[in-house]
């Protein structure tokens, strides 16, 4: 997350007390294995499905372009926007659930039957519906409007660059980002099972990249849930290989 970034948040934490007498907490390992643990196996499903639905969409767009010779545009290869991230959202909708409800467990002992009065639909994809599309629908548009001006229309060499783009993100791109949208799922469910005004801290992965976001905002100690660490972000993921857990502050 850049400082640019931060700022637009300044008027949403300008509120927040941090505890002054608290400390950065002290990484458990175990959170961080069970976590990881949860999430192997919905990470590879996840993967499997992302990659199935932008197969789809090439093959679409590519049969569209076959048999046209006049010039063509964006919208006349793509669905619209908004269909392209439903189209992700209901392909993944099940397994985000579960790594939400994932994230909850680790933290409760409640009934699943109860658990998903807070882990609903609503309350979970609403923030993964934001992820699916500004991590892979946006940039994935950005690239096949290029591949659209670069070939000037034409179908035949636009055929060709998209077959690269979707290659690309199918073996390279998808790989990259399926944990950090399994994680933040994860971290979601955790932070929804909480009650109100319960004290929690930022707790930073050890195996995790070196960040000074996610040293700020374990610095700031403990703070009550609803309010925001010094980011702006109510829980992780803050930027790309996040594998920090915002928990319960320890008694």
């Amino acid at each position: 997350m850049t400082k640019s970034n931060v700022s637009s948040s300044t008027a949403s934490t300008a509120s927040t007390t941090f505890d002054p007498a608290s400390v950065s907490a002290k990484p458990d390992l175990k959170i961080f294995t069970k976590r990881d643990d949860a999430l192997a196996p919905i990470i590879e499903a996840l993967s499997k499905k992302l990659k199935r639905v932008l197969a789809d969409e090439e093959n679409s767009a590519l049969n569209y372009l076959q048999n046209k010779k006049a010039q063509v545009a964006l919208e006349t290869v793509m669905p619209s926007f908004d269909s392209q991230v439903q189209s992700f959202v209901e392909a993944t909708n099940k397994d985000l659930i579960e790594a939400a409800m994932a994230g909850a467990q680790s933290l409760t002992k409640s009934l699943k039957a109860d658990l998903r009065k807070k882990i609903s639909n609503t309350t979970v994809m609403q923030v993964m519906s934001k992820k699916l599309a500004d991590t892979i629908v946006l940039p994935l548009r950005t690239r096949i409007q290029k591949c659209v001006e670069k070939s000037a229309g034409d179908s035949s060499e636009m055929s060709s660059l998209i077959r690269t783009v979707y290659r690309e993100w199918k073996m390279q791109q998808i790989d990259k980002l399926v944990s950090d949208i399994a994680r933040l799922a994860y971290s979601r469910g955790a932070y929804l099972v909480l009650d109100a005004g319960t004290k929690v801290c930022w707790m930073v992965d050890p195996d995790g990249p070196a960040c000074s976001d996610a040293e700020d905002n374990s610095l700031a100690g403990t703070i009550s849930l609803g309010e925001n660490f010094p980011t702006g972000h109510e829980h992780p993921v803050v930027h790309s290989g996040c594998r920090c857990l915002v928990v319960p502050t320890p008694r």
